[in-house]
């Protein structure tokens, strides 16, 4: 049994991204969990007036629920887990900017402001990874 090559190498450069694991653990939803890791590797200078916005269905064609058909159950879906995420300290507040095509919801694009807490453990991520690079 061999560990995957990749995963080994950045483990040896020390070139990988932290992640909370336990907090990644207890969020119940599969979307927030997507949510709150991708978060955690693709924010690295998050700051309280730097938003991350996706756009709803790009985001879920992505996560493992997917996309459904209904744009209904995809913000009803998003908007739970973004509420999990609140509940956990991940978020500070989001937005829902609505584009309707008539009576349907063309699409959406969420502003998503972070947590004072999820600021402070990517600047520590931070301050680590750079304290990796000048080991090696």
């Amino acid at each position: 049994v061999t560990f995957h090559p990749m995963v080994t190498r950045s483990i040896l450069d020390l070139t990988f991204r932290t992640y909370n694991y336990k907090l990644g653990m207890e969020l119940p939803s599969a979307l927030a969990c997507f949510i709150y890791k991708r978060m955690s590797h693709h924010l690295v200078q998050a700051t309280a007036n730097n938003p991350y916005t996706p756009k709803l269905v790009s985001f879920l064609r992505q996560s493992p629920p997917g996309l459904s058909e209904d744009m209904y159950s995809n913000t009803r879906a998003m908007t739970n887990a973004l509420k999990v995420l609140k509940k956990h300290s991940v978020i500070q507040t989001s937005k829902a900017e609505v584009n309707k095509q008539g009576c349907k919801i063309g699409y959406v694009d969420y502003v998503i402001y972070h947590h004072e807490y999820f600021i402070k453990a990517m600047r520590k991520a931070n301050f680590r990874q750079s304290e990796n690079r000048a080991i090696s």
